[in-house]
């Protein structure tokens, strides 16, 4: 009899099942608090030097993401309390067991707020891996490969300054190393050890230094 080999995949059977006890729990309603970008209809095409990808509204919770010659169509889901600054709706891939013949496509999209234009640079200029293209209004798109883990980052951010009111939901430190997330790797050790205090209420940029407007499609039809 091996022992330790029953041990061995008995501990794979555990991780198995605490993945997708994580997942079944993962809210799968989106509730008004929750910070989007995409609305019915939306369609939007970016690229930055990783490559180019399409992200299409499918639904509430659903995009379909298309990178290369391959489309996905993903649920995302939405976060019950703020992360890094975000309310919105993600997928951390976390099935990587079962996709171990695909690639993994890790996604996020949500709002951030900052007090200023130079608070909301200084974020961007922090996040390198993701190679940023953002427009004037306060758009930002970004993606990143990591071929040795068979996997592809894509975030969706829509920037808001100037807020004038207390958000009810305010991260803390337990939010940030407790939440159900991907990748703690992606956090640059520059970034405040301290949460960002968010006021909500803001307005979408004007100017932001090193926006290219043309760098961000974004089309509507009509559903």
């Amino acid at each position: 009899m091996n022992i330790q080999g029953d041990r061995k995949n008995m501990k794979y059977v555990f991780l198995f099942l605490l993945i997708f006890l994580l997942v079944g729990c993962a809210n799968e309603t989106l509730e008004p608090f929750n910070e989007i970008v995409m609305v019915p209809g939306m369609t939007i095409e970016s690229n930055n030097k990783n490559g180019r990808v399409k992200i299409t509204y499918v639904g509430p919770l659903k995009r379909k993401y298309e990178i290369d010659e391959e489309q996905r169509i993903i649920k995302l889901f939405p976060r019950t309390t703020r992360w890094y600054g975000s309310l919105g709706i993600y997928n951390s891939a976390e099935s990587i067991a079962l996709l171990t013949f695909k690639t993994r496509i890790v996604c996020e999209e949500g709002q951030q707020h900052f007090n200023s234009i130079e608070e909301a640079v200084k974020w961007l200029n922090m996040q390198r891996p993701f190679n940023w293209v953002y427009r004037n209004d306060g758009l930002v798109f970004g993606f990143f490969r990591s071929s040795d883990r068979k996997q592809i980052n894509i975030e969706l951010w829509q920037i808001y300054v100037g807020g004038k009111f207390l958000s009810q939901f305010q991260e803390s430190d337990f939010h940030r190393m407790s939440a159900f997330s991907y990748d703690y790797e992606k956090i640059p050790a520059e970034i405040d050890s301290n949460p960002r205090i968010v006021f909500l209420g803001g307005k979408k940029t004007d100017f932001l230094p090193g926006a290219t407007d043309d760098s961000i499609v974004v089309k509507m039809s009509e559903e």
